[in-house]
């Protein structure tokens, strides 16, 4: 038999050996399309051209932002012909469906049901709450073809409120606390777009909408709802500031941002309380001001704090009874009286957080994603098509991406970098900079009677090792890389003002 006939034979038979779900013939591959793992080859990367990003850099009064940059280069975003919309890519779509998922179940565990809200709206609903004057600029407004005014909407208070007091016919308290969300397209005519989709006229947002029957129960919900915030964020081990807020637009009598430290692109500057920690925006700030001096409003410190420049993930608003009064939303009480309901309403900008933990936690040249939502965990890196590795290995790349995408830790998120006209050198690269947080690569030691595979961490290039398969398997199963041990450590972590000031 040929020497390298006999070497695949035996990485077959090792391969067997180790885990029985391992397929020891080329044809089991190339013969099946029901693969488990995702091919490069066939995914929908289109990198940005090299003299958009220098436009971007020149364009006056512009500036590109790391993650705007880091999303065209990798080809997760590509603009769109409107301003301030972009199309979002493959990739970038499967780290948005993972931090759905996580937002969605933490929306079922605090009892919240799913439900979906038409984006175009009737002006009279945005007239009975008064909104239609008052909300200036950022709504986008249109008229049908007989004359009527409609919008698309930023928000959706009044459609939800509308729609709880047409369904009440039988108001009793004992349906409530009521929970309503969706996770749907908002529009906003933004002034200046800007920072790709941090800052874009179109975007995904999740709306979530509380009806109480009292003040006690209301303030529960509100709590239980930030709560619920603050787990996603520490799930992504994203630093986080949780800010007293200006109510604005939206009313009501209490609100609050879930912000995450940036002195880069921030837009929101927050004061922090050198004493107990609080954080408030400084729109409270000024407003406070205006009636002497600036107080902490949880330790009544004066003039006593750190500025630290900051952008909005999430918004948390108790809105009273200003749109159930509007809109007639009332349930009866233990008296037999009709009161109404009292409202919260909270927001996560979906699109938004994604490209603020890729702002907040990359490097200028390389993507780092929070794990969870990276867009694969592994990616293995073939070698180069005609080299003496590729024809020594046989179907030894198909056979490790199937075995490892039926690892539970990573069922699903295995990536093969099967581009084999370009070299190993420069996919690594590649994977490096998109962020993948496990680099496989299948080179010269694969070529062993046991087979061994270099493995690069792509959070810290100094962490590289050399694993045969069983050792591999062990790495990827209990590796905090991957399981996300210490996440949650990383993120309660107090914020270092000195470093971000």
């Amino acid at each position: 038999m040929h020497p390298n006939n006999a070497a695949m034979v035996a990485r077959a038979s090792f391969g067997v050996s180790v885990c029985q779900n391992f397929r020891a013939s080329r044809n089991a591959f190339t013969n099946s399309r029901r693969l488990h793992y995702a091919r490069m080859s066939e995914t929908f990367q289109p990198c940005i051209a090299p003299e958009y990003g220098k436009s971007l850099e020149s364009a006056p009064g512009g500036m590109v932002s790391k993650s705007q940059k880091l999303l065209l280069e990798t080809g997760m975003i590509c603009p769109a012909h409107s301003t301030g919309t972009f199309n979002l890519l493959p990739l970038f779509m499967r780290s948005l469906e993972k931090l759905i998922r996580i937002i969605d179940e933490e929306m079922r565990a605090i009892g919240c049901q799913k439900l979906w809200m038409p984006c175009l709206q009737d002006a009279s609903i945005w007239k009975t709450s008064g909104r239609w004057q008052t909300f200036g600029g950022e709504l986008f407004r249109a008229k049908d073809r007989v004359g009527r005014d409609l919008c698309v909407a930023p928000t959706h208070e009044e459609c939800i409120t509308s729609l709880v007091a047409s369904s009440l016919h039988h108001p009793s308290r004992k349906r409530f606390p009521l929970r309503l969300y969706q996770i749907s397209t908002k529009f906003r005519d933004e002034m200046k777009p800007k920072h790709g989709v941090l800052r874009a006229r179109e975007f995904l947002m999740k709306d979530l909408y509380t009806f109480d029957t009292s003040e006690t129960s209301a303030r529960e919900s509100y709590n239980a709802v930030c709560s619920a915030y603050e787990r996603i964020l520490k799930t992504l081990s994203v630093q986080y500031i949780k800010a007293s807020a200006s109510t604005g637009a939206m009313g009501g009598s209490e609100s609050h941002e879930f912000l995450l430290p940036c002195e880069s692109v921030g837009e929101d500057l927050l004061w922090i309380c050198q004493r107990c920690n609080a954080a408030c925006n400084e729109e409270i700030v000024i407003d406070s001001a205006k009636s002497g001096p600036v107080k902490c409003p949880s330790c009544s410190i004066e003039n006593s704090f750190n500025k630290v420049h900051a952008m909005e993930v999430a918004h948390a608003f108790l809105l009273g009874e200003r749109y159930s009064k509007a809109f007639k939303a009332n349930f009866v009480d233990v008296d037999g009286k009709s009161r109404p309901l009292i409202m919260g309403c909270f927001g996560i900008g979906v699109t938004r957080l994604v490209a603020s933990a890729v702002e907040c936690l990359s490097s200028a040249e390389q993507v780092r994603w929070p794990l969870r939502i990276a867009p694969y965990k592994v990616c293995v890196v073939s070698p180069k098509s005609g080299s003496k590795e590729a024809s020594a290995i046989g179907p030894l790349t198909q056979i490790l991406c199937d075995t490892l995408s039926e690892l539970p830790e990573i069922a699903g998120d295995v990536l093969c970098d099967d581009r084999d006209d370009l070299t190993i050198g420069r996919r690594l690269n590649d994977a490096n900079k998109t962020g993948y947080p496990v680099v496989v690569i299948v080179g010269k030691e694969a070529m062993a009677q046991q087979p061994k595979f270099e493995v690069h961490c792509g959070h810290d290039p100094r962490q590289r090792f050399t694993f045969l398969l069983q050792e591999l398997i062990s790495f990827l199963r209990y590796s905090s890389d991957l399981t996300n041990h210490g996440a949650a450590e990383r993120a309660n972590e107090p914020v270092n003002f000195s470093k971000i000031r």
